[in-house]
């Protein structure tokens, strides 16, 4: 069985790939062609990631797409494939996880995520955090189902995956709070006309300065490397929030 899990970016798939291998056993799969898999389509190597991953017998693509807007062209082209594929060479569950940039955006969200797979015959009405099965028919007639997660993180306020993270960091105890909330605040008081001009980009910088003085000794760590050795799995909220990929 094939599965896919299409997120925004590097730094997203890099933690769900982390996730998964630490709670589910998902192993990086070195040489996917050997498995008879197929590269994801990229279009922008700089900006996005794609790696194929197995546990079981089964195969996870995770694709990092690169953008909220990227999210299109990325589900059409596995709903391309699908329609061409046959059996189990077919992807038969697709995650999508997505930020949620405003408060009130998931029905938003959601609805356009139904319209991308509509526009190729897959009708379906998404729900976030909960399994839906659609029906869909390839191209050789055959009736198939897909199974379809979204995800639109944090599930409770405005945000991206960094400020998911950031309040599992200060969930933990009261020092790492105060740790979370001044590094916050720091980068809320930064006014600067070079630095961090997009939102986006100052979330990532609370999260950095939060890590930064969490682990002072690993400051100069590729930020994927230092995600990867803080133990997620082992946080309340992640493992609450996460539950559901933990089913592909």
């Amino acid at each position: 069985m094939k599965s896919v899990i299409l997120c925004e970016g590097k730094t997203d798939a890099i933690l769900i790939s982390y996730y998964l291998g630490r709670t589910k056993n998902w192993l990086h799969l070195k040489n996917p062609k050997k498995a008879g898999l197929t590269s994801l389509p990229i279009r922008n190597e700089e900006n996005e990631f794609a790696d194929w991953y197995t546990c079981d017998g089964r195969y996870l693509a995770i694709w990092g797409v690169g953008s909220k807007d990227n999210f299109e062209y990325a589900i059409g082209k596995i709903l391309e494939y699908n329609i061409s594929a046959r059996g189990d060479s077919t992807f038969q569950k697709i995650v999508v996880i997505t930020d949620r940039d405003q408060l009130d955006a998931d029905q938003q969200k959601l609805e356009e995520l139904c319209r991308h797979f509509a526009r190729l015959g897959v009708n379906v009405q998404i729900q976030n955090r909960r399994w839906v099965t659609s029906p869909y028919h390839d191209g050789f007639g055959n009736e198939m189902n897909l199974d379809i997660l979204a995800l639109v993180i944090p599930f409770d306020k405005k945000g991206a995956l960094e400020t998911f993270l950031l309040d599992a960091l200060s969930r933990k105890d009261e020092e790492d709070r105060k740790v979370v909330e001044a590094s916050i605040e720091f980068i809320s008081s930064l006014n600067s006309q070079k630095y961090l001009l997009a939102e986006r980009m100052r979330v990532k910088a609370e999260l950095a300065a939060t890590l930064a003085v969490m682990y002072p000794d690993k400051v100069f760590t590729p930020i994927n490397n230092l995600l990867q050795e803080i133990p997620w799995e082992k946080y309340p909220d992640i493992q609450e929030g996460f539950r559901e990929i933990e089913e592909i």
